[in-house]
C-alpha cells in the first residue's frame, strides 16, 4: 500500500479533530436539553464546608414581586404579621403588619393592642428592638427603606432608604450596628445606630433573607435562601469573609445563634432540615432531621432551647440543643411564617401567625407549651 504523503496525513488528522468536537458539542447540547426539560440541572452535591468567595454580584436586579420605589401602593385590610420584635424597658411586642404601613403594638402583660404606628413605608418585614438605645428597626420591603421608631415615645424619628426588598434585620448592641438583609439586591446595608446612616453594604449570596449576630464573636451570618449557603460577615470590618456551604436544594431561610455556646442554627425551607454551625470554625457540625418546611427559628440561651416555625404546618417544634433533638410540636396559629422572638427575662416566646393575624405564646422551661394567643388585626 502506498504510503500516505505529510499533506494527506495532516488533513486527515484536521478532518479527526473536527469530528470529535462536533462529537462533543451534540452530546453537551444533548446533556443540558434533557437537564432543562427533566429539572436535573443543580449544583453538585459537596461536602459541608466552608467554600471559596464567589464573585459579588454587582448590579443584581431587583426580585420580583417587589413595587418598585414610586410606585403606587395599594394597602390590604388584613394584617399579616410577619416580623416581631420585643421592647424588654417597657414590655411591648412590635409587629410588622406586612400588609398595611403600619406597626402594631401589643402590651405583653395583658395582651392587649396598645396603637399601630407607621413604619415610613410599605409592607413592613423584619423587625428588631435595640435593647441598649431602645430604638426599633423596621425594614419596609417595597420602599426599599428602615423605619426608625423611638420605643420610649412610640413615634416614628428617622427613615433610612437601603437595597432592593429588605428583609430580614438584626441588631448588635454591643457595637449599636443595625443589619439589613436586601433580597433583591444580595447585599446587607449596614447601619450606624448613632446617626442613623448606612456606612457599609457587604454582599452575600443569591436572595438572601434572614440575618443573626453574634456580639460576643461580633460575627454576622446571613441565610442565603437562592445560594444554598450561609454568608459570614466580620462586624470589625463589616465585610464578607466566608460562605459556608449548606448542601444543595436545603433552602436556608431563618438563622439564630446562640452567643452561649456559639452554634448558629438555619432553618431550611426546601429540606426541612435544621443546619447546626460550629461558630468557632464556622464549619457543619449536624443536621437535625424535622421532615416538615421549616422557616423561622430562634434560641433561648437559658434552656439552650430551640424554636423552629412552620409556616405550612400551623407548628412550632422545640428542640433541644446539647442533644439536638426534638421534645415536642406545638400547634399554634395559621401560617407561622417570619417572626418569632423571646423574652428571656420570662422565657416566653412569641409567634406572629400571618395567615390568622394573630401572635402565639408559648412559655418554655421543662414541658414547653402553648399559654396565650393574642390578636393582632
Amino acid at each position: 500500500m502506498r504510503e500516505r504523503g505529510p499533506i494527506v496525513r495532516q488533513l486527515a488528522t484536521r478532518n479527526a479533530r473536527r469530528r470529535l468536537l462536533i462529537f462533543l458539542a451534540v452530546g453537551l447540547t444533548v446533556i443540558l436539553l434533557f437537564s432543562s426539560a427533566s429539572g436535573a440541572w443543580a449544583i453538585p452535591e459537596q461536602t459541608p464546608s466552608r467554600q471559596t468567595l464567589p464573585t459579588p454580584p454587582w448590579e443584581p436586579e431587583p426580585r420580583p414581586g417587589c413595587v418598585q420605589r414610586g410606585q403606587p401602593y395599594t394597602p390590604h385590610y388584613s394584617s399579616h404579621p410577619h416580623g416581631i420584635g420585643f421592647d424588654v424597658t417597657n414590655g411591648k411586642l412590635y409587629v410588622g403588619n406586612y400588609n398595611t404601613s403600619n406597626l402594631s403594638v401589643v402590651d405583653i402583660a395583658t395582651g392587649s393592642l396598645l396603637t399601630r404606628l407607621p413604619t415610613g413605608g410599605h409592607s413592613p418585614n423584619g423587625v428588631v428592638v435595640n435593647p441598649s438605645t431602645n430604638m426599633v428597626y423596621v425594614a419596609n420591603r417595597n420602599t426599599y427603606s428602615v423605619g426608625v421608631i423611638d420605643a420610649n415615645t412610640d413615634s416614628l424619628v428617622d427613615t433610612i432608604f437601603v437595597g432592593a426588598c429588605p428583609w430580614g434585620v438584626a441588631v448588635n448592641p454591643y457595637t449599636n450596628k443595625i443589619y439589613v438583609v436586601n433580597m433583591g439586591y444580595w447585599t446587607v446595608s449596614v447601619i450606624d445606630g448613632y446617626t442613623n446612616r448606612v456606612i457599609a453594604t457587604p454582599w452575600t449570596d443569591f436572595r438572601p433573607t434572614m440575618v443573626a449576630v453574634n456580639p460576643y464573636t461580633n460575627k454576622i451570618y446571613v441565610a442565603d435562601h437562592g445560594s444554598w449557603n450561609v454568608a459570614v460577615i466580620d462586624g470589625a470590618t463589616d465585610t464578607t469573609v466566608g460562605i459556608i456551604w449548606l448542601g444543595a436544594g436545603l433552602g436556608p431561610y431563618g438563622i439564630a445563634v446562640n452567643p452561649l455556646t456559639n452554634r448558629i442554627y438555619v432553618a431550611t425551607k426546601d429540606s426541612g432540615n435544621v443546619a447546626v454551625i460550629d461558630g468557632y470554625t464556622d464549619s457543619i457540625i449536624t443536621y437535625i432531621k424535622l421532615e416538615k418546611s421549616s422557616f423561622m427559628v430562634a434560641v433561648n440561651p437559658n434552656t439552650n432551647h430551640l424554636f423552629v416555625t412552620h409556616g405550612l404546618h400551623n407548628e412550632v417544634t422545640v428542640i433541644d440543643g446539647a442533644t439536638n433533638t426534638v421534645i415536642t410540636a406545638l400547634a399554634v396559629g395559621t401560617n407561622p411564617d417570619d417572626g418569632i422572638v423571646i423574652d428571656t427575662a420570662t422565657d416566653r416566646v412569641y409567634v406572629t401567625n400571618s395567615g390568622s393575624n394573630t401572635v402565639s405564646v408559648i412559655q418554655d422551661g421543662y414541658a414547653p407549651g402553648v399559654v396565650a394567643t393574642y390578636s393582632i388585626n
